[in-house]
């Protein structure tokens, strides 16, 4: 029983976390991450990508099952082609 509810928490965080990592990216996007001039600073980049892929990297490693892992990867490989095609 305590391992079916451990279970379900930890899957309960991860989706969190690719929430909350996916809505950090899209307050970023509207804003800070795309200045009508220029480049955006390098302190929004730390907090509007640094933050998703942090969340993205340690749900790979925290994921048990090889789909969730692949999963996180491939979120956080789309994060970081979204913002070379946004910045540059």
């Amino acid at each position: 029983m305590e391992a079916s509810v451990n279970a379900r928490l930890r899957s309960a965080g991860l989706v969190f976390a690719a929430a909350l990592a996916w809505f950090t990216f899209t307050v970023g996007v509207i804003g800070p991450l795309t200045p009508s001039e220029g480049s955006p600073p390098p302190r929004a980049l730390a907090v509007f990508i640094g933050i998703p892929e942090l969340l993205f990297i340690v749900g790979a490693l925290v994921g048990r099952t090889t789909l969730a892992r692949v999963a996180f990867v491939l979120q956080a490989a789309a994060i970081a082609a979204l913002t070379v095609w946004l910045v540059y």
